[in-house]
């Protein structure tokens, strides 16, 4: 049922009750008025209790929710990560998913499913190499906002292997959404009876892994010191780099950050942009040297209608219109070209989110069971990145050292 159509129905049996029912009522001297209308209450609230109980027994959505495949659980020891035999994969992102059956629980299912710390691993000790090694060398040069929401999350995933490899992955909270796809490669390893590197976590919520904040200086030094076979950054480029102040304004170093993210600023011209790639693709480059191989992640294409929450029209499911990823690199070239470029002369190696859930230049918005491939916002859903982020298994590949 529509929401306009609920509305209208709700109004009119308001308007029903009180002329027929209340009125009728009031008028009506019986004794037995009173206990009857309290017993009706007492059973609306059993039924009620009832409907909260078991929700699936009278709501199809909730039905279809509890019938939805739910991922493999992970859990967490002090020393080990324990972990559950892999379940199979949905099938492969192709062109054919745009015509995929996706439901309401499915939509919803993606939404809520956000626990991307599951099964991560535990958290760092204090005293670890990869929280200590962690120091700004020089003072950072100006006042840098950081928010409670901000605070750093450091996790070890398959702590102690470190015999067969190391993998730190820095970033945002695109970084944790990718954590998914480590767990079910450590769990296919662990069943295969494979070896699997230590992979490390180090995120910030909302924050730029990049030269604008103090903590890129920070973990660059960290990498120097752990010297990890590989390194990933995972950065949600639009969200940082808006630049909207004046061409002509005077350069300042150090480059600056947006205060405001997501919209253009005035803290940030293009020479701000220039200066934080450049010091990027230096402070790459100095790893690089050192023998890591270092990967970035590419600014994929995103825009609202990719977010199933905006397909939702009461119980009915709207997909949006094919979306074109040649399109989205031209409205994007002044971000994307120096991006490729700082990659590039860094020897670093560029990935693609989307090239596992493209059809040539059209991207698909759903999976081949139907699950969205976003969950919420600007993120992909949990579903997507555990079972379709396979650009991410080459950097584990060359995190071991038996490669």
């Amino acid at each position: 049922m529509q929401p306009y159509s609920m509305l209208i129905i709700s109004v009119a049996l308001s308007i029903v009750c009180y002329e027929d029912v209340e009125g009728r009522l009031r008028r009506h001297k019986s004794k037995l008025v009173t206990p009857i209308l309290i017993l009706c209450m007492v059973g609306l609230a059993v039924l009620a209790g009832c409907a909260y109980k078991s929700p699936a027994s009278f709501s199809v959505i909730e039905l279809e929710i509890s019938n939805a495949i739910s991922p493999p659980p992970q859990t967490s020891g002090n020393n080990t990560i324990e972990v559950a035999p892999p379940s199979a994969a949905p099938p492969v992102i192709s062109g054919s998913v745009i015509d995929s059956m996706t439901t309401i629980a499915m939509v919803r299912e993606a939404i809520a499913d956000q626990d991307w710390n599951k099964g991560a691993g535990q958290k760092c000790p204090s005293d670890s190499i990869y929280v200590t090694a962690a120091k700004t060398p020089a003072p950072f040069p100006f006042d840098d906002p950081v928010s409670s929401s901000q605070s750093e999350t450091c996790q070890v995933l398959n702590p102690g292997h470190e015999t067969t490899g190391t993998l730190v992955v820095l970033g945002d909270s695109h970084a944790d959404m990718s954590k998914a796809r480590f767990v079910q490669l450590l769990q296919e390893a662990t069943a295969k009876n494979e070896p699997f590197p230590t992979v490390v976590f180090k995120t910030r919520w909302g924050r730029a892994m990049l030269p604008c904040r103090p903590e890129f200086a920070a973990n660059l030094e960290m990498l120097k010191v752990v010297k990890p076979q590989a390194a990933l950054f995972v950065i949600h480029w639009v969200q940082y780099l808006n630049p909207g102040a004046p061409a002509t304004r005077p350069y300042s170093d150090p480059p600056k950050c947006c205060l405001y993210e997501f919209k253009a600023c005035q803290e940030q011209n293009m020479d701000d942009v220039a200066h934080i790639f450049a010091q990027f693709e230096s402070g790459l480059k100095e790893l690089t040297a050192l023998g890591i191989k270092v990967y970035v992640v590419d600014q994929s294409p995103e825009c609202k209608q990719m977010n199933p929450g905006n397909w939702l029209n009461g119980d009915t499911i709207t997909k949006p219109a094919p979306i074109s990823r040649a399109e989205w690199r031209t409205e994007k070239a002044w971000l994307l070209q120096p991006l490729h470029t700082s990659v590039r002369g860094a020897n670093a190696t560029l990935l693609d989110y989307a090239d596992n859930y493209s059809k040539g230049d059209t991207l698909v918005v759903t999976d081949l069971e139907g699950y969205p491939v976003v969950g919420v916002s600007n993120h992909l859903s949990t579903n997507t990145a555990r079972y379709h982020l396979s650009v991410l298994d080459q950097v584990v590949y060359a995190a071991r050292l038996d490669n």
